[in-house]
């Protein structure tokens, strides 16, 4: 769903999650003191958003979405190249 040209409902991106750790101050200024932060690596923006229904928190994405977006990813990888 669009917004405002904003996309709502969807995966627009794929990450690798590299560590986790509590707020020492090292994520100054944007970190949130007394919260875990995630530490994202190879981060990728797909071409195309594919819809799904997100969570609070980590969740894994259901086997259509992971499918829906491995193809969108690797159109987006070849047409990057």
């Amino acid at each position: 769903m669009t917004r405002l040209g904003v996309v709502f409902g969807a995966v627009i991106a794929v990450a690798e999650l590299v560590d986790c750790h509590r707020d020492s101050g090292c994520c100054t200024p944007w970190g949130e003191p007394d919260v875990h932060h995630l530490v994202l690596a190879n981060v990728r923006r797909l071409v195309m958003p594919v819809s799904a229904v997100g969570r609070l928190g980590l969740w894994d994405l259901d086997d259509t979405v992971l499918s829906e977006a491995a193809t969108v990813l690797s159109e987006t990888e070849v047409e990057g190249s």
